[in-house]
Parts: structure tokens; C-alpha cells; sequence
């Protein structure tokens, strides 16, 4: 599960984004939720617009720039 992979200090890919609720830009810090609880923040290396259009497996958030509460 994604989250489990954040806990343990892992990027954040395409993959694991099950649900973008609102729009942001690259380099934007957004909220991280699971289970509609937040439980992180993450600067995005995307926008929403270029999410749609990548690989499953791009890296959209990296490890260090991941925090999880």
C-alpha cells in the first residue's frame, strides 16, 4: 500500500495517486491523505494537467521532499 511505502521513506509514484481532488502546479506542497484522514505533505514535481499524461511508474513526489505527520 502507498502509504505504508511513504512511512518507509519511499517516493511517491503515479502508481500509488488513487484520487486528485483540486488542481496544483509543480512544485506545489499538497496534502496526502489515506482513508480521508491527512496524513502527510508532499511538493509535487507535476501539475495536475502533466499527471495525466505520464507513465503509471513516474516519480511524483520525491522521498525527501515527502513529509509524513
Amino acid at each position: 500500500d502507498s502509504y505504508k511505502a511513504l512511512q518507509q521513506r519511499k517516493s511517491l509514484l503515479l502508481v500509488g495517486v488513487k484520487n486528485m481532488t483540486g488542481s496544483f502546479s509543480a512544485g506545489e506542497v499538497v496534502q496526502l491523505t489515506t482513508a480521508g484522514e491527512i496524513v502527510g505533505v508532499a511538493k509535487m514535481r507535476f501539475s495536475t494537467s502533466d499527471l495525466s499524461t505520464k507513465r503509471k511508474n513516474i516519480m511524483v513526489a520525491h522521498a525527501d521532499d515527502i513529509v509524513i505527520f
